[in-house]
């Protein structure tokens, strides 16, 4: 049975804020037939206890991945699951604040060009984050330059500075932490985040799809989200977050650019470890290091258990 939204979150030690990012969703949703996917990323907190505890209302549903999966990966298990002709991508760490998701699935509705509708995502000290204009090359060139002096003439060139955050309009970029999109434009895209990416800008690679393939990318003002700003992965030692972000952005300038842009973006790569290696210590480093390896050694391990399962399926030994 379809309903109109699938909401899908991806859960590692959210325990401190998945059951407000539950609750605010059933109240600002009016008429809209919906469920909420968790994916819960094998986390060894409360997480999973505290999504259990609302798991008695039918539109929640709770699938354990039983290991760190990533991003990319466990996304596109809730998107198999979910049965929505609207799809979120909602962060464990959003809270909704104002308006209700059944007007933004409205314009949805509404412009069969829009590809991906964001809203307003306000931070803890009241400002916003603002989308971005591309999904170029400066993306890369900020992400792994950004500590330069010159990053704030970078960021001028890419980001909306004077952006009217009450004026919808098309944009380059939004943040995975809230993508609405049509299912159809995923079945067509053939994936939910591009598995190549094992966490990091995986939205900003989707925001590429949906742009190259003609559609738009919508900002919305109908509605609003408290943004926490990647308070889960604050909890990682700096590195681990740093390696998948290095290689996150390899492989979205692997794919969409030339092979003489990767000796840059490995220029920028290797200043942007020592940086943080320096930041952190060594100690931690290392640690996060770890962390980092282990993941990657999961995902892959989830590659290869999900091909063999489907060479059985299909008869291919």
């Amino acid at each position: 049975m379809t309903c109109d939204l699938s909401i899908i979150t991806v859960t590692y030690q959210s325990e401190d804020y998945i059951q407000n990012c539950l609750v605010s969703v059933m109240k600002h949703i009016k008429d809209l037939s919906y469920e909420h996917i968790v994916i819960d990323n094998d986390s060894t907190d409360a997480t999973v206890p505290k999504v259990e505890a609302l798991a008695f209302l039918p539109h929640i549903k709770l699938i354990q991945t039983g290991r760190n999966i990533g991003f990319a990966r466990a996304n596109q298990i809730g998107f198999d699951a979910s049965k929505g002709r609207v799809i979120l991508f909602l962060n464990p760490d959003m809270e909704m604040k104002q308006g209700f998701l059944d007007d933004l699935v409205q314009t949805l509705d509404s412009d069969p060009h829009i590809g991906i509708l964001s809203c307003k995502l306000m931070l803890l000290d009241g400002s916003y984050t603002y989308p971005v204009k591309t999904t170029g090359k400066l993306i890369y060139f900020i992400s792994l330059f950004h500590w330069f002096a010159k990053s704030k003439t970078l960021l001028k060139k890419s980001s909306y500075i004077e952006f009217d955050i009450e004026c919808e309009q098309e944009v380059g970029h939004v943040k995975g932490a809230f993508m609405m999109m049509p299912r159809f434009l995923l079945s067509e895209i053939g994936h939910a985040f591009d598995p190549r990416y094992v966490l990091l800008q995986e939205d900003v690679d989707l925001s590429r799809e949906v742009t190259g393939r003609g559609y738009k990318i919508i900002h919305s003002p109908k509605t609003t989200c408290i943004d926490f700003n990647n308070r889960s992965m604050s909890r990682c030692p700096s590195m681990m977050p740093c390696l998948c972000n290095i290689r996150g952005i390899l492989t979205y300038v692997n794919k969409w650019f030339a092979p003489t842009h990767l000796l840059w973006s490995a220029m920028g790569a290797g200043l942007y470890f020592l940086r943080i290696l320096w930041r952190a210590g060594f100690k931690a480093s290392w640690q996060g290091y770890k962390l980092y390896r282990h993941l990657v050694k999961n995902c892959k391990e989830y590659d290869r258990e999900k091909s063999a399962k489907l060479q059985k399926q299909s008869g291919i030994y």
